[in-house]
C-alpha cells in the first residue's frame, strides 16, 4: 500500500522498520551486499558475506532514507557484520548511521571462525552509541547455539 500512496508511505515505514531484529536486515538495503565468499574453517563450510564493489550514491540513498526509522536493532558479532560496520561508518564521514536508535540487541558468540577482537567490539560500540540509546542487551550464545544462551548483563538508562 504504501507504493501505491507517498502519504501511507512515512507511518508504514516508521512501523516497518522500527525493530529491524538483525542487523543483516539493514544490510539488504544494498545490493552491493552479497554472500559472496567461502572458506573451509575445521573441516566446515562457511560462508560469508561482504560488499562486492564500492556503495553507490542510490544505495546510500536509499540506507539514508530508511536509518531514522529505526529503534530497535539486533546484531551479531560476527567479523563480517564488523566488516559492514566500519565500512558504513567510512562512507558516513562522521554521521550516525542510525540516528534514532534506543535499543541495541547484541549476540555474543564465540565461534572462532567469526570472532571479532575486543577493539572490534569497542569500534562496534563506538559507531553504535549515539544521543538516543537508551539500553544495551547482551546475549552469550556460546558454540552450541541458541539452546546454550545465556543472560549477560544489560545497560539501560537510568531514569
Amino acid at each position: 500500500m504504501a507504493r501505491v500512496c507517498w502519504l501511507f508511505w512515512a507511518p508504514a515505514s516508521r512501523l516497518v522498520w522500527r525493530d529491524v531484529p538483525w542487523f543483516s536486515h539493514l544490510l539488504r538495503l544494498f545490493p552491493e551486499y552479497r554472500r559472496a565468499a567461502s572458506c573451509e574453517y575445521e573441516n566446515e563450510y562457511v560462508e560469508y558475506a561482504r560488499f562486492i564493489t564500492e556503495l553507490t550514491p542510490t544505495s546510500w540513498t536509499r540506507f539514508r532514507l530508511y536509518a531514522p526509522f529505526v529503534r530497535k536493532l539486533g546484531i551479531n558479532v560476527e567479523q563480517e557484520n564488523y566488516d559492514a560496520l566500519i565500512r558504513l561508518c567510512i562512507h558516513s564521514n562522521g554521521q550516525l548511521l542510525l540516528p534514532h536508535l534506543q535499543e541495541i540487541y547484541i549476540e555474543v558468540g564465540f565461534s572462532e571462525a567469526g570472532m571479532v577482537s575486543a577493539q572490534g567490539m569497542q569500534e562496534i560500540f563506538e559507531i553504535l552509541l549515539g544521543p538516543s540509546l537508551k539500553a544495551i542487551d547482551f546475549r552469550d550464545v556460546g558454540q552450541g547455539g541458541a539452546s546454550d544462551e545465556m543472560a549477560l548483563p544489560s545497560l539501560t538508562e537510568s531514569t
